[in-house]
């Protein structure tokens, strides 16, 4: 049987060429236009999809690593490429912290730096009103006291500070001294006390001791007695009225004492000038619902115990009902006489906002 390659051309002596090596040719030929086509750098548009390494169809495409590695490289020198390969990779990782920060627009961020802005304007305005706030115990702010030195309570009350700075008097005497008072005296001493005490006993009892001894000896020697023995009997008296003075200092006295002394001060001055011990005023009920001021002075003297002893829960609840006892006064006084109520308001050092409105008492 006759082959079918048999009747096919074959290149001789006369120079034909058989279709078998034609065909081989033409097919060598193609496959290097192939390659040829697969080596030649691509130019991307935007309408391309983006070929990463991870790519099927690159690997697919591409034949050996050495040509997939120069169609990266070519690839990558694309800017387009470059920037829609960083897109795809914030993309990718969307919880990423700074993808967010990476990708903000500037109208975001002048947002962002305003508010951030508004926000610290605004706590720094909050910081102030507070510092500025009158307290609810004190009735001042904490950072300014001027308005509570100079009201009349701050100069009427005796604090434990005034007592330490007050001079102390010496336990001797010689003849040639004066009698020293103390500045502050015990036990509701006043001006008329003291020339009481200190001026006219110890005149009286020289003038007493040396008539009793004048009487015992005769008026023979009544002249000669009273002339030698007077400065010794002064020195006596004055030496007596001076032990008196150191017993009547204020310094000797506890607590309820001083307590006392500055209940006498305070309703003698916030009184009226002709009733001295009209207790019957909204600013000054000895008896029952004390006076304003009183109720200023214990509150101010708890506070000052609660500074060091912050555990003290039964003086701390007293605290709070005497600040809302002291407001509820002031309410009425403000009802009753709204004049009166702002003159006890400066005199007692206190301002509005610290006795109006919600009292939040904490140490």
């Amino acid at each position: 049987m006759q082959s079918p390659y048999e009747n096919l051309s074959h290149k001789g002596a006369n120079g034909t060429v058989s279709m078998v090596e034609e065909t081989t040719s033409s097919s060598v030929a193609s496959s290097r236009e192939e390659e040829k086509e697969t080596t030649r750098p691509r130019l991307y548009s935007i309408w391309d999809p983006i070929q990463t390494p991870n790519t099927r169809t690159l690997r697919s495409n591409l034949g050996d690593s050495s040509t997939q590695a120069r169609m990266l490289q070519c690839q990558r020198q694309n800017p387009l490429y470059r920037a829609l390969e960083r897109f795809a990779s914030v993309s990718s990782c969307k919880f990423h912290a700074s993808a967010s920060q990476s990708i903000e627009s500037h109208r975001a961020r002048i947002a962002r730096i305003a508010k951030e802005k508004n926000q610290a304007g605004r706590q720094r305005r909050a910081l102030e009103i507070q510092q500025n706030k009158p307290h609810n115990v004190l009735g001042h702010p904490i950072s300014d006291d001027s308005k509570w030195q100079n009201c009349d309570l701050a100069k009427v009350l005796i604090t434990p500070e005034k007592l330490d700075s007050a001079p102390l008097l010496s336990p001797d005497i010689s003849p040639d001294d004066q009698l020293v008072l103390p500045r502050y005296q015990a036990f509701g001493i006043g001006e008329p006390e003291e020339k009481l005490l200190f001026e006219r006993l110890p005149q009286v009892s020289v003038q007493n001791t040396l008539y009793q001894s004048v009487a015992q000896q005769g008026k023979a020697k009544s002249d000669k007695y009273l002339e030698a023995d007077r400065p010794g009997v002064i020195f006596k008296e004055m030496h007596k009225a001076h032990m008196l003075a150191r017993l009547t200092d204020l310094r000797n006295t506890n607590a309820d004492g001083l307590a006392f002394e500055n209940r006498r001060r305070i309703i003698a001055v916030f009184s009226e000038p002709g009733q001295p011990n009209d207790s019957g005023r909204p600013e000054v009920q000895a008896n029952g619902i004390l006076l304003v001021a009183l109720f200023t002075m214990k509150i101010r003297n708890l506070w000052q115990h609660l500074s060091s002893a912050r555990k003290d829960k039964g003086n701390l609840r007293h605290l709070q009902r005497l600040v809302h006892r002291r407001a509820k006064m002031l309410k009425y006084l403000k009802r009753v006489d709204y004049e009166r109520w702002r003159t006890c308001l400066d005199r007692l050092g206190l301002e509005p906002e610290a006795v109006e409105g919600e009292l939040n008492v904490t140490v």
